[in-house]
C-alpha cells in the first residue's frame, strides 16, 4: 500500500545574545521530516546548558498550528493533553497543551540545592504529532531575547537561553486511490454503452477517473478515452454491433493513479429499425347495435406489409378523427394481436352510448415502436333506446301530518338491464341528477315496479312534488307525482286564558318553527296563561304562553299540560272572641300568587255548618296553584293570607279577623271605643264581641288588644 508522506524541511533560526558569560540553547529533533498524513511522528526538545549549572527550565509556549498537527496524549489518567517529560530534572511542574490556539507549555525545575548542568543537546522532553492536512508548517519556540516571560533557561534569578532552533516541516501525498471494483458495461443502443464501476477509496479525496478503452472482442484496454468525476459514463457515438472492453483507473488532486480495473466488454446493438408497418385502408364497421360496433380489416406487416406486426391502437371519438385529434381519441381496450399481414381482422368496440355517431382509426406499431400512419376513417352511429318512468303515491292527499306515505314507480321501454330506483318525497326539479339526500334507493332491482312503502312524512300542510329517478343501462327516466297535505283540524287542548304548566323541560321560540329564534327555557312545572294560539308548524300546534316568569313565547302543546280548574272548595272563616260564624256574611277575594292577578271575588253567608262553599260561576276563573287569600267581615279587620293553596275539593281554613271595627273604617281607634262606650252594659250585638249578650269589659279586652291595627 502506497503512502502519503509529509516532507519535513528544516528551517533553523538561531539567536544569539552576546555580552553573557554562559549561554544556554534550546532545539528541536528532528527539525525537519517527511510524514504520510495521518501518521504520529516525534519530535524532541533538546537543551545544552553549554557546561552552565541552571535550576529549571520554562518552555511557553512551543507554537504550532492544530489545524495541521494534532499533539497526542501522554497520559491519559491526568486531565487535558500532556507531552512525554524526560529525565534531566526530577521535577515537572507545568506540562499542558492548548490544542485549540496550538500552544505547549512546559516547565521542569531540580530539586535544591542541586543544579544541572549539561554540554550537549539532551532530550527535556518529547511531543508526540499527529498529522491531519497537507501543508508546509512550522513548530517555533515563542523566544525574544532578554525576555523573562517566554522560554527561559533559569541560572541564579538570570535566564541564559541564548538561542532556540525551531523546525519547518511539509507534507507530500504519494497514496494512490484503491483500485475501481465491479466495472459493468451494458449497451444501451447501437452507439452507446453505459458503465459503472464502485466508488474507490483514498486517504484525502478521490478526484476521477480515466477512462480506458479498445474496440474488439478479448482486446486490452489501453487507450485513455476520457475522464469523469463520477462513478459511471456514457460512452457515445459508437459503431453499431461492435464489441468494446473497458477498464478504469482512479486518480486523486496529487497526480496518484491506481491500477486499472478488471476488464468489462459489451457489444453496441444491431442499427435500429426504422421502417413501420404499412396503413390501413379497408377499415370497415358493421353489426351496429345500441352499444356496440363491428370493425374490421386487412392486417399490414412488420415492415411495410410483410411480416407481422407488433401491436394495434384502435380510437374512437365523436368528431372525425385525423392526426390532430387522435392524441385525444380514447383508445379502446383489448385489441387483438396483429396476425400475419394480409389476414382478414376484426374486433366490436363495446361500452357504446345508444344514439351516437362515432368515428375510427386504427394505428398500427412494430416490436421497435415504429407506428404507421392513420388508417382509412370510418363512422358508426348507434341505436337508440327508451326509457320511462312513471309515479303514484298513497295516499295523495290528508291532513296533516300526512305520515307513511308510499310511492310506487314503473318502468317502461326499449332499455334493458337491471334497474336503480331513486325516490324523493320533496323535490321539484326537472332533470336525472342523483343528489343526496334522497328518501329511498333501490339499485340493480330486475323488476320493472318498485314500491318505497311508508317512505314519505309530511308535516306540514301544503303541495308536495314527489320524484323518482330510474336509471337502467346508460339511460335514466325521472317523473314527478303531487302531493296534498291539507290544514289539521285545530287543537282544542287549551282556550284563551287557560292556565297551562310544562310537563317536561320546554323550549320557547320567537315563531311557531323548531328552527325558530330560541327565546329560553322552561323547566318542568313552570306556569302560563295561554293567550293566543293554536298555529300548527312543524307537526305540531304552537300556543302563544305568556309564563309567569321569563320568557313568555310560543311553545309546542305536546310539552304543556291544562292547569284545571278548582272545584268544591270550602272555606272556614273565624272571627276573633267568638266561635259562632254562623248567618256571617264573609267577602273573599283569591289572587294568583306569582302573577298577582285576581281570579274570584265574592261575599257569601256561612251555612249551617259554618262553611262557606262558593258556587262554580264564582271561582269559574279560578285554577289549582298558589293563591294570596283576603277575607273580611263587617266589624272586623281584613286579613291577608299568602301562598294558599287551591286545588279541587280542598277546605281552606282562612285566618282569624281581628274584632272591634264598629264603624268598618278598616282601623281600630277611639271611634269605635265611643261606639262601645255609648252601648256598656246592653245588648248591642255589633259590640258584643264574645256574643255572651252584655257590653263589658271582656269585650273591651278585645278591641284593647287589636288597638290601633289596621286592615291587611
Amino acid at each position: 500500500m502506497n503512502n502519503k508522506i509529509f516532507i519535513l524541511i528544516f528551517t533553523a533560526a538561531i539567536f544569539f545574545l552576546p555580552g553573557l558569560t554562559s549561554a544556554a540553547t534550546l532545539s528541536l529533533s528532528p527539525s525537519s521530516g517527511s510524514y504520510s498524513l495521518g501518521q504520529i511522528f516525534t519530535v524532541n526538545i533538546l537543551l545544552n546548558t553549554q557546561s552552565a549549572a541552571i535550576d529549571g527550565v520554562d518552555i511557553m509556549y512551543l507554537n504550532y498550528n492544530p489545524a495541521y498537527l494534532e499533539v497526542q496524549d501522554e497520559n491519559s489518567g491526568t486531565s487535558g493533553i500532556q507531552i512525554l517529560p524526560g529525565s534531566l530534572m526530577p521535577n515537572t511542574v507545568q506540562n499542558s497543551v492548548d490544542a485549540v490556539n496550538g500552544r505547549i507549555s512546559f516547565s521542569q525545575v531540580v530539586s535544591s540545592p542541586n543544579t544541572f548542568t549539561n554540554s550537549a543537546g539532551q532530550t527535556l522532553a518529547s511531543v508526540r504529532f499527529k498529522v491531519l492536512q497537507i501543508g508546509t508548517q512550522p513548530v517555533t519556540f515563542n523566544y525574544t531575547a532578554n525576555s523573562t516571560t517566554d522560554c527561559n533557561i533559569a541560572s541564579l534569578g538570570s535566564d541564559l537561553l541564548t538561542s532556540v532552533t525551531n523546525g519547518s516541516y511539509t507534507l507530500a501525498d504519494t497514496t494512490a486511490p484503491s483500485i475501481p471494483a465491479n466495472l459493468t458495461a451494458v449497451a444501451i443502443s447501437s452507439s452507446q454503452i453505459n458503465l459503472s464501476w464502485t466508488a474507490s477509496t483514498d486517504n484525502i479525496a478521490v478526484t476521477g477517473y480515466r477512462i480506458y478503452r479498445c474496440a474488439g472482442s478479448g482486446c486490452t484496454p489501453s487507450a485513455q478515452i476520457d475522464t469523469t468525476a463520477n462513478t459511471t459514463y456514457q460512452n457515445l457515438s459508437l459503431s453499431p454491433s461492435t464489441t468494446y472492453c473497458y477498464r478504469v483507473a482512479a486518480y486523486d488532486a496529487a497526480g496518484n493513479v491506481s491500477s486499472q480495473s478488471s476488464s468489462s466488454c459489451a457489444a453496441t446493438q444491431a442499427p435500429p429499425d426504422t421502417t413501420p408497418p404499412a396503413d390501413i385502408t379497408d377499415l370497415a364497421a358493421s353489426n351496429v347495435t345500441s352499444s356496440s360496433v363491428t370493425l374490421s380489416w386487412t392486417s399490414p406487416g412488420d415492415d411495410a406489409n410483410v411480416g407481422t406486426a407488433s401491436s394495434y391502437d384502435i380510437r374512437r371519438d365523436p368528431t372525425f378523427i385525423t392526426d390532430f385529434i387522435w392524441n385525444n381519441a380514447m383508445p379502446v381496450i383489448g385489441e387483438p394481436a396483429p396476425a400475419i399481414a394480409g389476414t382478414s381482422q376484426s374486433y366490436i368496440v363495446i361500452n357504446l352510448n345508444p344514439g351516437v355517431t362515432y368515428y375510427f382509426a386504427i394505428k398500427t406499431q412494430d416490436e421497435v415502436g415504429n407506428i404507421s400512419g392513420l388508417s382509412n376513417i370510418v363512422s358508426a352511429t348507434t341505436q337508440a333506446l327508451t326509457l320511462n318512468v312513471s309515479l303514484s303515491a298513497s295516499p295523495i292527499t290528508g291532513s296533516a301530518p300526512l305520515n307513511d306515505v308510499d310511492l310506487t314507480a314503473a318502468v317502461s321501454g326499449t332499455q334493458t338491464g337491471t334497474i336503480n330506483y331513486t325516490f324523493y318525497c320533496n323535490r321539484s326539479d326537472n332533470g336525472t341528477n342523483i343528489t343526496a339526500p334522497y328518501d329511498a334507493k333501490f339499485d340493480d332491482i330486475s323488476a320493472t315496479t318498485q314500491v318505497a312503502a311508508d317512505v314519505c312524512d309530511y308535516i306540514n300542510p301544503g303541495s308536495y312534488s314527489a320524484k323518482v329517478i330510474a336509471e337502467r343501462g346508460a339511460l335514466a327516466s325521472e317523473n314527478r307525482t303531487t302531493v296534498t297535505v291539507n290544514n289539521p283540524s285545530p287543537s282544542t287542548k287549551f282556550s284563551i286564558n287557560d292556565r297551562a304548566r310544562a310537563n317536561s323541560i320546554i323550549n320557547v321560540r320567537a315563531n311557531p318553527s323548531t328552527s325558530a329564534v330560541l327565546l329560553g327555557t322552561h323547566s318542568l312545572g313552570d306556569l302560563g296563561i295561554v293567550i293566543g294560539g293554536p298555529t300548527y308548524a312543524d307537526g305540531y300546534w304552537w300556543w302563544q304562553i305568556d309564563y309567569d316568569s321569563s320568557p313568555d313565547g310560543l311553545s309546542v302543546e305536546n310539552f304543556l299540560d291544562k292547569v284545571p280548574n278548582a272545584s268544591n272548595i270550602v272555606f272556614l272563616p273565624r272571627l276573633e272572641g267568638t266561635a259562632n260564624v254562623l248567618n256571617k256574611n264573609f267577602a273573599i277575594t283569591l289572587t294568583e300568587s306569582v302573577i298577582n292577578v285576581q281570579r274570584a271575588q265574592f261575599t257569601r253567608q256561612t251555612n249551617a255548618s259554618g262553611q262557606i262553599i262558593p258556587s262554580s260561576a264564582e271561582i269559574s276563573g279560578v285554577s289549582e296553584g298558589n293563591y294570596i287569600v283576603v277575607v273580611d267581615a263587617d266589624y272586623f279587620l281584613r286579613k291577608r293570607q299568602t301562598n294558599v293553596s287551591v286545588i279541587s275539593s280542598a277546605t281552606i281554613t282562612l285566618p282569624i279577623l281581628p274584632a272591634g271595627d264598629f264603624n268598618n273604617d278598616g282601623i281600630i281607634n277611639s271611634l269605635d271605643w265611643s261606639l262601645m262606650n255609648n252601648n256598656w252594659f246592653t245588648n248591642f250585638s255589633t259590640a258584643d264581641i264574645n256574643k255572651d249578650g252584655i257590653v263589658n269589659s271582656l269585650d273591651f279586652s278585645w278591641m284593647n288588644g287589636n288597638w290601633l291595627k289596621a286592615d291587611e
